[in-house]
């Protein structure tokens, strides 16, 4: 999916309007210098939209307040990724399980 975004840095308060379907408009807190806004604006969209910040990137205006912005089709949600703990009593194959003739 691709929206337009427009940005406005350095606001008070960081908030996401929808204006109208696939069109955004950002207020972050973060300054324009250095790629910071970007990156609060990729942040505060993939929180929006329940997706990781991996699935979201600029795709064009990087130095402009209006962005085109894609996001992945099939994003990954953190909240379904855990950790298994690994029983490494398992791991090893056993005399007895091997085949026999």
């Amino acid at each position: 999916m691709k929206f337009y975004v427009t940005v406005r840095s350095g606001s008070k308060v960081a908030k996401i309007e929808q204006q109208s379907e696939g069109v955004y408009q950002v207020w972050v807190r973060e300054p324009a210098k250095q790629g910071r806004a970007n990156a609060a604006v990729v942040a505060a969209l993939a929180q929006h939209l329940g997706i990781s910040k991996s699935a979201v990137s600029i795709v064009h205006g990087a130095r402009s307040k209006v962005k085109i912005v894609e996001c992945s089709s099939t994003p990954t949600p953190r909240s379904t990724v855990r950790r298994i703990p690994c029983d490494k009593s398992r791991t090893k194959l056993s005399a007895a399980r091997t085949p026999t003739a």
